[in-house]
């Protein structure tokens, strides 16, 4: 079931990388925002703080701009140079899941000062995995 889970999440990724995206393809965009990140380091971590960098991910995957995903290599470190105004070239995104209470927290780094941290529900009937009841918990 767990795996499911981390798929779920996957495509959640997945999703708010395509939905964040819309519109920053225009010259007026970009000269006033920056460069959207071409890719994402997504990384899976053990337990929700608010510093996740600091631990250690149970797994890691790039997440390219084409929407291809590949698995990583755990010790791969977060990009945070170079930025191009407000966004980082490469994104960052931390998941944990705690099965105690059936949620997750999904932490969207985009830039400097573009973050985000979503927390859903997870439900598993039927042998089907869905998250629930998406809330956007902070912004930076």
């Amino acid at each position: 079931m767990m795996e499911k889970i981390i798929q779920e999440l996957l495509t959640e990724c997945k999703a708010i990388f395509i939905e964040f995206s819309k519109g920053t393809d225009t010259i007026l965009y970009t000269e006033t925002f920056g460069q959207y990140p071409s890719s994402v380091l997504i990384n899976h971590y053990r337990k929700y703080s608010e510093n996740f960098e600091l631990q250690t991910p149970l797994a890691s995957w790039i997440l390219h701009k084409d929407l291809t995903l590949e698995q990583t290599n755990i010790e791969v470190s977060p990009m945070f140079e170079p930025q191009s105004k407000m966004y980082f070239s490469q994104a960052n995104f931390y998941f944990n899941i705690n099965i105690l209470n059936n949620t997750s927290h999904l932490i969207i780094h985009m830039g400097k000062r573009y973050t985000r941290c979503f927390l859903y529900d997870i439900s598993t009937k039927n042998n089907t995995v869905s998250l629930l009841n998406k809330k956007l918990i902070w912004v930076s």
